[in-house]
């Protein structure tokens, strides 16, 4: 595993499963790592209440050394926020996808939008968007949404990360780059 993030569709565990278990390594004394996930994983599968997934969308499961997490694909995620999810949110985005699609996240606590581009990866936009934050009143109780490619997707995570000793946090990828390398354990 490498301490990257597995996707594992809740359908796909009991499979998994079973494979192990037919290769006799579920159970065995030495387990490598990704065994021990995917016991775990089914486990936790069987034992957790499945979120409500937006209409016509895909629920996934992210595992990761830190936790496990829903995700979620296909269309019209964007105007159906997940119940599962509560707090205020605080939109961070760039100009551009802010433009065009951050009106389906409302409604919203606050918002801050950075320039498009790698320029904006840095301590004095971080330093922007932390000021912003804290000027629209965001709690630890509350969350980050971070709406747009990888550039959005680092500096919202490092600035959930770095506010208040962390808040919570979730991205929203609009590239294929932020979705494969940044949005999953990347």
């Amino acid at each position: 595993m490498n301490g990257r993030t597995q996707i594992v569709a809740p359908a796909d565990v009991a499979q998994l499963v079973r494979h192990q278990i037919v290769r006799g390594r579920v159970g065995a004394r030495r387990a490598p790592q990704q065994d021990r996930v995917v016991r775990r994983v089914a486990v936790e599968a069987a034992e957790r209440r499945q979120p409500e997934e937006p209409r016509r969308s895909r629920l996934l499961w992210g595992c990761a050394e830190s936790g496990d997490y829903p995700v979620y694909i296909g269309p019209g995620v964007l105007g159906a926020w997940p119940a599962q999810i509560a707090g205020r949110r605080f939109l961070v985005t760039d100009g551009n996808v802010g433009r065009l699609y951050g009106e389906q996240l409302e409604p919203l606590a606050g918002r801050v939008a950075i320039m498009p581009g790698e320029q904006s990866k840095t301590v004095a936009h971080a330093e922007i968007v932390w000021t912003e934050l804290a000027r629209a009143g965001l709690t630890r109780q509350d969350l980050v949404v971070a709406l747009g490619g990888g550039v959005v997707g680092d500096l919202a995570g490092f600035c959930a990360a770095t506010y208040q000793r962390g808040v919570r946090y979730v991205q929203v990828p609009t590239t294929l780059v932020a979705q494969v390398d940044s949005a999953y354990g990347g």
